[in-house]
């Protein structure tokens, strides 16, 4: 105000002193007087205006000095974490979430380093993955778009485990959520889009395939896994008997719904667990101190199972290729088999036709035979008469002949000596 005031009476009382020294001055000098009265008061309305920012920006410094500290403060609590309830009461009403009764919070620090135990085992997973395409009808590969994080880390080679995004299957939605496959990275992964290979060399069945183009077609998000899920006891705490058995299959639901109940005398030392009386679980050395004993489900290796029932796929693949190629070496063996059987069914037509004609000949050649045997014997009874008939004639001529000479000698004597 005072400025304000003042002001216009000192340009008011320069212009009179203008005026007034224009009657003895120059014009000259009297503008100069007046530049400098104006240049004068312009630097000194500058000046004032100098010191009052800086006297605005001072109180605002010294605000934001301590609006700063409490922020640092802030900043320190939620790195390392505090016990002062000033501090935890001012994050509480920044909207972050903490316990009514929280004597202390935790620093960021701790919440990691509990993260990484947490999910040290899990590994890193990746939620709402688009599938940006069919399957390859050859290699059955699939592309895939991971849109947080950004980006997404996901190394080439690094071998992740498919799942459908959502609730797992259950007695009312048997088409649930399920394992899709355990794939390798291949390829480009510096953008969002990742190609996907099955990593095991496996056959998929018809089932199988139907599954991943169905899963592919609905467009439904998946999960990409670092590691397989572990199977843990803690993961069905507290769930009711009707809702195990909504969510597990009947042939395994029993063995869930009895975990840490009374152990019956049939169940053998795999399913046992004993307890002392102050409820410690005690090691199998010491069962002998137990008061109790509890049943407990054998947990799965998920990851192992599902290799080896790949292995058992393959060797029984194997096993049906090699039997497939061996009944169809044996269906070709049978063909030729028969076409031998027809061939020496058509040779045997022909050597019963041969032999029904040899048949002939025999009984021909038989009769044939008798007939000589016949002619053969009378022969021989003809020469065997025809021997004696003639030995009797050579009997009767010697005889004749001895006649003779008998007669011959007697006619014929010769006559004496003279």
């Amino acid at each position: 105000m005072i400025v304000q005031i003042g002001l216009p009476i000192l340009l008011l009382a320069a212009l009179v002193v203008a005026y007034l020294s224009a009657k003895t001055w120059g014009w000259g000098h009297v503008s100069l007087g007046l530049a400098l009265f104006f240049a004068t008061l312009g630097f000194l309305v500058l000046g004032a205006e100098t010191l009052r920012i800086h006297a605005v920006l001072r109180q605002q410094v010294q605000v934001r000095e301590a609006r700063l500290a409490k922020v640092a403060a802030q900043d320190a609590a939620l790195i390392r974490g505090t016990d002062d309830q000033t501090i935890i009461q001012q994050l509480s009403a920044a909207e972050l979430t903490v316990a009514d009764d929280a004597e202390e919070i935790p620093g960021i620090n701790e919440l990691r380093h509990q993260t990484h135990l947490v999910t040290r085992i899990r590994g890193r997973v990746w939620r709402e993955v688009d599938p940006a395409g069919p399957p390859d009808a050859k290699t059955f590969a699939v592309k895939v778009r991971v849109a947080a994080p950004d980006p997404h880390g996901i190394a080439k080679d690094t071998l992740v485990y498919a799942f459908l995004q959502g609730p797992a299957p259950s007695a009312q939605q048997p088409q649930g959520a399920s394992f899709l496959g355990e794939f390798r990275v291949v390829g480009d992964v510096t953008g969002p889009e990742l190609t996907l290979v099955p990593v095991m060399n496996w056959a998929p069945t018809d089932a199988e395939v139907a599954r991943l183009a169905a899963a592919v077609q609905a467009r439904a998000p998946w999960e990409l896994y670092e590691a397989m899920p572990t199977d843990r006891h803690d993961i069905f705490a507290g769930m009711t008997e009707e809702q195990l058995r909504q969510i597990l299959p009947p042939q395994s639901v029993e063995e869930y719904i009895r975990q840490g109940t009374e152990a019956k005398p049939d169940d053998d030392e795999w399913h046992r667990v004993g307890y002392d009386a102050d409820g410690n679980r005690l090691g199998f050395d010491n069962w002998d101190q137990a008061v109790t004993f509890r049943y407990e489900r054998q947990l799965r290796d998920y990851g192992f199972l599902f290799h080896e029932l790949a292995r058992r796929r393959t060797e029984l693949i194997a096993d049906i290729a090699a039997v497939t190629q061996d009944t169809e070496r044996l269906n070709a063996a049978l063909a030729s088999a028969q076409l031998l059987q027809q061939y020496r069914e058509e040779e045997k037509r022909k050597l019963q036709h041969d032999l029904t004609g040899m048949k002939g000949d025999l009984a021909a050649i038989q009769r044939l035979q008798t007939q000589v045997e016949r002619q053969l014997q009378n022969a021989r009874q003809a020469l065997t008469t025809f021997l004696a008939d003639n030995n009797r004639l050579v009997g009767e001529l010697a005889r004749l002949q001895q006649v003779s000479a008998d007669q011959i000698k007697l006619t014929s004597r010769p006559l004496a000596a003279p």
